[in-house]
């Protein structure tokens, strides 16, 4: 009796435990207000009613070559209710990603999977730093809403194959949400044959019919989706700019490139990248590493039962099948479901035979280091919470009154505040809302990204020439590739408004100067400087030469 009392007190414990790890170390977002793209995506709605959310299941496009209705309704949903607010947008993306954390849990027992290794990869999958991103982030939501909707669909689909194929018709409504939610979901078709691998006995003829026929309704539904948007809504998501460039090497590199990408955070990777690079030792350290690791996986791999096997090939193809449509260009969050097929890869190999000393071991560490690792991803709410009222208070430092199709120059915009986007993406649109006119030119071109200690230096050497210098930090034009790791290097950018000299320098320190001239007379009245804090007119520096130093 009290030994059956203890496995229900664990069982439960684990539970508890991989509930609070899949949530609590996200609620430190609930403070963070709207930044970054998230002003992009909620310009998009401004619904006059309840039924107005709805409109882009059967109106116009909004998202450019992205048609996802279920996810512009659940936005403009909360921002019928709650407008600019952010704490609801966090508090969906927090549950939603619980949720995700206990079907994942779910559907790996439904692979096969005993409760306990199939705890273990949720909980890995709970804690992983790369989901930060599709997590914190409020536009991230379409990863994790189409994540949601397409583990329903699975579990409700393996359950129709080992239970009743009844529940093959939620399942179609679960993947129905799911392709509406994000285009990687149109991968589902491939789901019946991957199944197939789980069948423990010898495959019969109607097991391929049936496959075949699921795999064919399934398809109907993706062909009838596509038509429907290019007929009655417009585009196809091919226009994406994913599809701009179709190269076989660029394929192979990214999908290498997601497999680390699906653990940990970019900014992560290339730090880990430019150590390597400066330390040989630590090359031949990974190296041998690697190669023990090897070893020990083919000699694992060889004593694995035909069951295993299968569960390792299903898990590769699922991540193969959902990374694919993001493999012809790379970003970071499309890594989020196709982390999956890793994480059950990862569990096939591991045994956890609780008689095994050994495999105990393994299980506590695992424990131990998920839990820091969920410490560290609840630290980061700090990073972002700084960067986003940076970002709020540099808005509201605007004291301008703005005409119809007026244009404004603004120079040094943050990209990243210690490695957070700031205002990367929808500066735009942020400044649109912030001055209430959204006829605006905006131009942008002069980025910065900089840790919380950098030091800005701004300096007008002529009428219309400027000079900035940035310590601990790096300057950047629109476009450029991000880097957490500061190299040389020089940049050159122009455009109807401005030309823009950059160099950037890491020794004795890193310092970054930029030199500006702004083309046309008409726009110094109409120029702001970014100052680590706040944006200045470029007129407050009135008198030539004068120089301003500013401090975080």
């Amino acid at each position: 009796m009290l030994k059956k009392i203890y496995k229900i007190s664990k069982s439960t414990f684990l539970i508890i435990l991989l509930g609070g790890i899949s949530t609590m170390p996200w609620l430190g977002y609930l403070e963070v207000p709207v930044m970054n793209e998230d002003f992009l995506i909620l310009s998009w709605f401004s619904p006059n009613s309840f039924l107005d959310a709805f409109a882009s299941f059967y109106g116009h496009i909004v998202g450019g070559p992205y048609w996802r209705p279920v996810i512009w309704a659940a936005n403009a949903i909360t921002k019928y209710f709650a407008g600019y607010q952010a704490w609801p947008y966090h508090l969906t993306n927090i549950l939603v990603y619980g949720v995700i954390v206990f079907a994942f849990f779910e559907f790996m027992q439904r692979l096969g999977f005993e409760r306990r290794r199939a705890w273990l990869g949720a909980f890995i999958f709970a804690v992983l730093p790369s989901h930060e991103l599709s997590v914190a982030w409020i536009a991230g939501r379409t990863d994790t809403i189409m994540a949601m909707f397409l583990l329903f669909g699975m579990n409700n689909l393996v359950y129709a194959y080992k239970n009743s194929r009844f529940y093959f018709i939620p399942a179609l409504l679960f993947f129905l949400f799911a392709m509406l939610s994000k285009e990687p979901a149109y991968a589902v078709p491939a789901m019946p044959f991957l199944f197939l691998l789980l069948r423990e006995k010898k495959l019969s003829k109607q097991d391929w019919v049936t496959a075949l026929r699921h795999s064919f309704i399934l398809a109907s539904i993706v062909i009838s989706l596509l038509l429907y948007r290019l007929l009655a809504i417009g585009g196809t998501p091919f226009a994406s700019q994913n599809f701009a460039d179709f190269d076989l090497l660029t394929i192979v590199r990214n999908i290498l490139l997601y497999i680390p990408i699906s653990f940990i955070r970019a900014d992560q990777l290339e730090g880990i990248y430019y150590f390597f690079m400066s330390h040989n030792s630590a090359i031949y350290i990974a190296s041998a590493i690697s190669l023990v690791l090897i070893s020990l996986a083919v000699l694992r791999y060889r004593k694995m039962e035909r069951r295993e096997k299968h569960l390792l090939l299903f898990g590769f193809l699922w991540f193969i099948v959902f990374i694919l449509p993001a493999s012809t260009f790379f970003g970071q969050w499309y890594a989020f479901t196709s982390s999956m097929g890793l994480i059950i890869m990862l569990m096939s190999f591991l045994r956890l035979d609780t008689k095994r000393l050994l495999c105990k071991y393994v299980f506590y560490i695992i424990l131990s280091a998920g839990i820091i690792f969920s410490i560290v991803n609840s630290s980061r709410s700090d990073k972002w919470l700084e960067a986003a009222e940076r970002a709020q208070v540099s808005y509201e430092s605007l004291n301008y009154k703005s005409n119809a199709k007026d244009t404004l120059v603004f120079l040094g915009v943050p990209d990243k505040i210690d490695n957070v986007n700031c205002m990367k993406i929808g500066f735009a649109q942020a400044i649109w809302y912030h001055l209430g006119n959204d006829s605006i030119d905006v131009s942008s071109a002069l980025r910065l990204e900089m840790s919380d200690e950098a030091f800005i230096s701004i300096e007008r050497t002529a009428g219309n020439e400027i000079i900035m210098e940035l310590i601990d930090g790096r300057f950047l034009t629109v476009g450029s590739r991000s880097r957490s790791v500061i190299i040389d290097e020089k940049m050159f950018y122009e455009d109807e408004f401005q030309k823009i000299d950059i160099e950037t320098q890491t020794k004795p320190i890193i310092v970054s100067k930029v030199h500006i001239i702004i083309k046309e007379q008409s726009l110094l009245n109409k120029t702001f400087l970014f100052t680590g804090k706040k944006f200045i007119p470029l007129k407050s520096l009135d008198i030539i030469g004068k120089s301003d130093n500013f401090r975080n």
